[in-house]
């Protein structure tokens, strides 16, 4: 608290697992001496010193970047950056798990058995009823 100026309510935001999960809303608000930084996997707390992570695999893409230009500004890109890249990878990492499961309903769905649900459903529809089960 000392260092970075922050209450232990902001500090709560970066070490509660509650409020630091990926699941958790995110949040990069600004203080009088500090940002705290909690999008996706990238929980930080920025000053004009000093930068703390809580996960140790970002340090050296963060040290890249800000070995050229050392200020605020860049690191708090940087986090907003690879925050972005892992949303931007999101889908297509959904869409293959996806495909498996899809392929195979695909494999066990006839056209005999579309045009069946289709005259089922027709003949629900002229009956005055919106639901039918299979």
């Amino acid at each position: 608290m000392r260092r970075t100026g922050l209450t232990l309510r902001d500090l709560r935001r970066i070490l509660d697992p509650i409020f630091s999960s990926p699941c958790a809303y995110s949040i990069v608000p600004g203080r009088e001496r500090a940002i705290i930084i909690n999008v996706e996997h990238i929980q930080a707390i920025i000053t004009a010193d000093e930068v703390l992570l809580r996960d140790p695999s970002f340090v050296q893409e963060l040290q890249a970047r800000v070995r050229n230009d050392d200020s605020t500004t860049t690191v708090l890109e940087t986090c907003l950056e690879a925050a972005c890249s892992v949303l931007e990878n999101e889908p297509k990492m959904l869409e293959q798990e996806a495909h498996t499961p899809l392929g195979e309903l695909k494999s066990k769905t006839s056209t005999e058995l579309l045009n069946n649900l289709e005259g089922l459903y027709k003949s629900n529809n002229e009956r005055g009823i919106g639901t039918f089960s299979v």
